[in-house]
This record gives structure tokens, C-alpha cells and sequence, in this order.
């Protein structure tokens, strides 16, 4: 029974591995793989079952999916296995986007995308670009989905094997931008890509059923709108994707708002509400509810001050949209036109002018980056005039030799031929002598990088082998001390001070060693290590961790001592924030501007006053700081937090 299931588990993760799936299977299914999962000691199949877990929980129990994907993930990292180490990236990264975190999602997203290139396996290439695209989208960030998504198209051979997602992800950022005829291209596109699929086919084609019957819900060709919506419906209800259905009744529900049909949309409302309720996903049941106020206000059967209590109370909840600027957009328009059909006119006004102000936010970014295509079209186009101009010019020219005597014009050919080919020489032998000194030069050059590179190694094996052998016997002997019945209590205090600094020593050689690996030399690497240690570090004392980066381009970092300096600064600063902010929220942000990393760390803490005598903490971070000449700032308020901020050349 075991061998043919897994047989069907390891033909499905081929299939997942080409791209991001997200199928939809039933309950019982979902069952049987746990109980594969649970009694197998087969690695490969713990793996395979993981992995399909952590993508099905992702639909319907998201929190409990990324629990799953980080297990995956360690499993993964410790076979070593690209593969799965990627479909756990990938898998967290489908479980943030059901809880529309984006910001994670996307950091998640970018992580599968960084091993797809280091590994060279283009198969991944095209779900992490795919997915990329559809969290900036959320993101408000619409220029970089566009990029995202024409980078996705390059790694498209054969549409038939790859996920149809990518079409309606297209079509979500055609419908944002208004341009229903793309957005209608692209879901019949994803149509009939379903129909040369071997799998999963009515799942995709009912949720491309649900964007088809939007965008003529949109066009206000109800019949249509109806049918296909229905269709959708009818395709997902028995399914797993909860979410997926919850957005086919939303479309629904606008529809019937928008034809009139009022009671049904409200009804409609309600039951998505519900499910968001299930999933226990506030943002978009924060939402919902909001839609629902709105499609009460054209009913004769609520009272106006009922309402606009609601909606007041609505408002006062904080629900964290963690920066999702293409829900917040839609958003504020319901909250506006709520209040507009109540005739409270001053919030309406408030609210319309914070969906233009958003609006006007996103699209100066997407006007910066039109302007910069302008300038280089202007480019161009005067380098084309000016070669049009020198053309003129040389046919000009050519009309005036005509008009001269043979010999002549034979004398200067033949004198300028004689130039031209004396340049040429001259060229040649400046060129060969350049490419000459530059082979030198980087031979030269690579000769001491091998050479550094042998001493760090060097020296990381003496730190293991010798120091860290000789500290932890230090530690292990402090164990037997603090063990020992005869050990009188002085002596036991000492030997967990032994311990204590032992095993301090210990982390901070780890880190030595991680540094002077040439690998780690890269902005992502050393991103990537203080999220882990941060995340590790928070977790444990139940402290929420924020994590930002608009880092999109990997570089290498030219100082070991800058990298050691960033990560003993966020270690120290880390540990304030334990010892004495009582804080519950720590967020984390990092910006590139020219060569300068800035690393900001904020708290909600209880804070201290700014004039009062610095303890060793921050002392230290200052004088780290001043050693390799950065930039440190730490402003707090009482009972409001603190925020360090460090910038430093890289």
C-alpha cells in the first residue's frame, strides 16, 4: 500500500518541481500523506511528503504550513538537497501569501530565486520570477511586476509544463491598471494552456473561470459574468483552496452589487466572511467587512446611524496590512463611498483623499521609472539625428571630391589610406600591450585572492580545531564542576561564570570562522545569516521580528571587518533590547543608497531618556561603530521605543 502511495508522491513532486503548484486535493488525501509522513524512514519520501503538506496547509491553514515548510527546510539543509531546500522556500513563501504578507513572502521568494541562478536550474527560475512579480504587485510596486513578469516569459519554452498561476497573476495586474482586453488575452491564454495539461485541470480553469467572469463583470456584460462565476464555483467548492473560492464568491458578490441584485451580494458577502473567518485571516476579513457595510448602505433595511457605527468600529480595529498598498488603495475607496451613500461627507472626503494620496505615492515611483525609459528614448533618438546629421555631412563631402581632380582625389585616398592604416597599427599594438598588462594584473590579482583565501581557510581550521577544542574542554569542565556534590557553592558560582563565557566565546568564534569565509562575502549571505540569527535569537523571549529589505541586487562586500562590525553591532543591539526594553515588536530594515548599507532596528520597548549616562551596551556600539568609521545613531522616547541606525561604506 506504502510503495504504490509513494510511488504517486514522488510523481507529484516532479511535477511541483517544474513549477509552483498549488493544487487543490481533498481531506483525505492530505490524510494519508501524513500518515505516509509519520511512518516512513525513507528521507526522500519524509521530504516529498513535507513538501506537499506544507503547499496543502498553505490553503487553508497557512500558520500551520510554514511550521511544516521550516521543517522541511531543516531537513532539506541538512541532506543537503537543493531541490527541496528550494520547494520549502517556495512552499513558506505560498503560506505568507495566503496571510497576505507579501513582505515575507517576497523576501522568501527572492531566497528560492538566489538558488535557482547559483544552481543554474532554470526550471526553478520561472516560479520564483513568477512569484516575485505577484508580490510586488500586491506591493503597489506595478513597474517591477511588469519587469518581473517579462522575465518570467524568457523561461516559458514549453507553457504546457509550467504553472498556469502565471496568467492570472497577469491578469490581477492588467485588471489594477485598467486594461480589461490584456487581462481578458491573458486568461484565455491560461485557458487553453489548461487544455494540454495532463493534471490539475479543472482546478486552474475554474479560478481563470473566476478573473474571465470579473473582467465582464467589469465591462457590465453581466450574463457572461454570471455564467463563468458560477462555473468557478462549482469547480472549487469541493476543493481544499479555500481562498481560491472566497475570491471567485468576492467577484460574485461585486457583480450582483453592481447589476442590482443587493440582498444577494449581501448574502455572498457574509458567506466570504465566514471563511476568512475560518482561515483566520484578519486582513481580509477586515476587508470584507468593510464590502459588506458598503452593500448595506444601497438597503432600504439598515439604518444609517447602525451603519455608520459599524464602520466606525470596523475602522478602530488594527488589523497590520504589512504594506500591501494594492489592497489599502481599494480599501479606502469602499470605506469613501460608504460614507459618501451615508452623507457624511467630511469622512468621504478624508478617505478619497487617502486613496489619492496612496495612489499619487505609487505611481510618482512608477513615473520615475517612465521618465528614466523617456530619457534614454531622447538618448536615442539625438544619437540617431546626430548619425543622420554626420551622414549629410559625408555625403556632402563625397559630392566635393567628385567635383575635383582624379589625381588628387587619388593623392588623398591614398594619403589617407596611409593614416588610417598607421592608426590601426598604433591601435593594435595599444591595445595588445593593454590586454597584455591586464592578463598580468589578474593573474597577479588571482594569485592573492587564492592566497588570502588558503590563510582565511588556515585560520578558520586552527580556530575550530585548536581554540574551539580547547574552550569547549573549558566548558565541559565547568559542567563537571557545577556537577560535583563536594563542589562548595563559590566554586559552583565560578563555574557557570566559566560556562557562561565559554559558551560566549564559543558563538562569537562561530562567527570569526562564518566571516572569513570567502563565500559569505555578499550582501545576501550576510542578510540572510542576521535574519536567522535574529529570528532564532527573538523567538525564543516571544518577540515578534519585522523583517525589510529593498536590497534587490546581490554585491560583494570588499571588508571582513565591516561585515564583523554589522553583525556585533545587531548582536549587541539584539541584546539590549532582552536585557531592557520589555519591547514584544522588533523591526528590522535595511537600505542600499550608493555604497552605504544602512541597518535601522527599531522597538516598542519602554525606551529610555536620551541625556542620561550611557551604560557598557551602548557604549560598546558606538566605539565599534567609530573603528571602521561608520555612522551610529540611537534615538529613544519614554514608553514609545528605540531605533538604532547604522550606516556604513561597504
Amino acid at each position: 500500500m506504502y510503495r504504490n502511495l509513494f510511488f504517486k508522491i514522488i510523481c507529484l513532486v516532479a511535477i511541483l518541481t517544474i513549477s509552483s503548484n498549488a493544487f487543490s486535493i481533498e481531506q483525505r488525501y492530505i490524510d494519508s500523506i501524513e500518515v505516509v509522513y509519520k511512518t516512513t524512514k525513507n528521507k526522500k519520501e519524509r521530504l516529498s511528503c513535507l513538501y506537499i503538506l506544507t503547499f496543502e496547509y498553505g490553503l487553508f491553514n497557512p500558520r500551520k504550513g510554514i511550521e511544516l515548510g521550516y521543517k522541511l527546510l531543516r531537513e532539506a539543509k541538512k541532506e543537503k538537497d537543493s531541490s527541496f531546500i528550494f520547494n520549502a522556500y517556495n512552499g513558506i513563501a505560498n503560506c505568507y501569501e495566503s496571510l497576505m504578507k507579501y513582505d515575507s513572502a517576497l523576501y522568501f521568494n527572492s531566497l528560492s530565486y538566489t538558488l535557482a541562478e547559483n544552481t543554474q536550474n532554470k526550471s526553478f527560475l520561472y516560479p520564483s520570477l513568477s512569484n516575485i512579480a505577484l508580490c510586488h504587485k500586491k506591493l503597489g510596486n506595478y513597474n517591477l511586476a511588469i519587469l518581473y513578469f517579462k522575465k518570467t516569459d524568457n523561461y516559458i519554452k514549453n507553457p504546457t509544463e509550467h504553472n498556469p498561476r502565471y496568467f492570472y497573476y497577469l491578469c490581477e495586474l492588467y485588471l489594477r491598471i485598467n486594461n480589461i482586453e490584456k487581462a481578458k488575452e491573458a486568461v484565455l491564454e491560461g485557458i487553453e494552456v489548461c487544455n494540454n495539461r495532463k493534471d490539475d485541470i479543472l482546478y486552474f480553469k475554474s479560478i481563470l473561470y473566476s478573473y474571465l467572469g470579473e473582467c465582464y463583470s467589469i465591462q457590465s456584460k453581466f450574463d457572461s459574468a454570471f455564467y463563468f462565476l458560477n462555473k468557478s464555483i462549482n469547480g472549487l467548492k469541493n476543493g481544499t483552496d479555500k481562498i481560491a473560492l472566497a475570491t471567485t464568491y468576492n467577484f460574485l458578490a461585486d457583480a450582483q452589487l453592481k447589476s442590482g441584485n443587493i440582498d444577494l451580494a449581501i448574502l455572498n458577502y457574509n458567506y466570504i466572511l465566514q471563511i476568512y473567518k475560518t482561515l483566520n485571516n484578519k486582513v481580509l476579513e477586515n476587508f470584507t467587512l468593510i464590502k459588506l457595510i458598503y452593500a448595506k448602505t444601497y438597503s432600504k433595511l439598515y439604518k444609517k446611524e447602525v451603519l455608520l457605527s459599524h464602520l466606525s468600529e470596523n475602522l478602530q480595529n488594527k488589523v497590520n496590512y504589512n504594506s500591501n498598498y494594492d489592497l489599502l488603495i481599494d480599501m479606502y475607496s469602499f470605506i469613501a463611498k460608504s460614507y459618501e451613500n451615508l452623507n457624511d461627507n467630511k469622512n468621504a472626503l478624508l478617505y478619497f483623499h487617502k486613496r489619492d494620496s496612496l495612489t499619487q505615492v505609487i505611481l510618482y515611483n512608477e513615473s520615475r521609472l517612465l521618465f528614466l525609459d523617456f530619457e534614454k528614448s531622447y538618448e536615442t533618438n539625438r544619437k540617431e539625428r546626430r548619425i543622420q546629421q554626420l551622414n549629410n555631412d559625408n555625403l556632402n563631402y563625397k559630392l566635393e571630391i567628385k567635383n575635383k581632380n582624379s589625381t588628387i582625389i587619388f593623392i588623398a585616398f591614398a594619403f589617407a589610406f596611409i593614416i588610417i592604416l598607421s592608426v590601426i597599427f598604433i591601435l593594435f599594438l595599444n591595445i595588445y600591450n593593454k590586454k597584455k598588462r591586464a592578463l598580468i594584473h589578474a593573474s597577479h590579482e588571482l594569485n592573492l585572492q587564492e592566497l588570502r583565501k588558503a590563510e582565511r581557510a588556515r585560520i578558520s581550521k586552527d580556530l575550530h580545531d585548536d581554540i574551539g577544542s580547547g574552550i569547549n574542554k573549558i566548558y565541559f569542565l565547568g559542567e563537571i564542576i557545577s556537577k560535583n556534590e563536594n563542589t562548595d557553592k563559590e566554586s559552583l558560582n565560578l563555574s557557570e561564570k566559566i560556562k557562561i563565557i565559554s559558551k560566549n566565546l564559543i558563538s562569537n568564534m562561530r562567527d570569526i570562522i562564518w566571516i572569513l569565509n570567502e563565500e559569505h562575502l555578499q550582501t545576501d549571505t550576510l542578510i540572510a545569516r542576521i535574519r536567522e540569527y535574529s529570528y532564532d535569537y527573538l523567538e525564543e523571549k516571544n518577540i515578534t521580528l519585522n523583517f525589510n529589505s529593498n536590497i534587490d541586487k546581490n554585491e560583494e562586500i570588499k571588508s571582513v571587518e565591516t561585515i564583523r562590525t554589522i553583525i556585533a553591532i545587531v548582536k549587541e543591539v539584539l541584546s539590549n533590547i532582552l536585557k531592557h526594553s520589555n519591547a514584544t515588536k522588533v523591526t528590522m530594515e535595511f537600505y542600499k543608497t550608493d555604497n552605504k548599507l544602512t541597518v535601522m532596528i527599531t522597538d516598542n520597548g519602554v525606551g529610555f531618556e536620551e541625556n542620561i549616562k550611557y551604560g557598557n551596551g551602548i557604549k560598546n556600539i558606538k566605539t565599534r561603530a567609530k573603528e571602521v568609521n561608520a555612522e551610529i545613531t540611537i534615538e529613544s522616547k519614554i514608553n514609545l521605543g528605540t531605533r538604532t541606525t547604522l550606516i556604513i561604506s561597504i
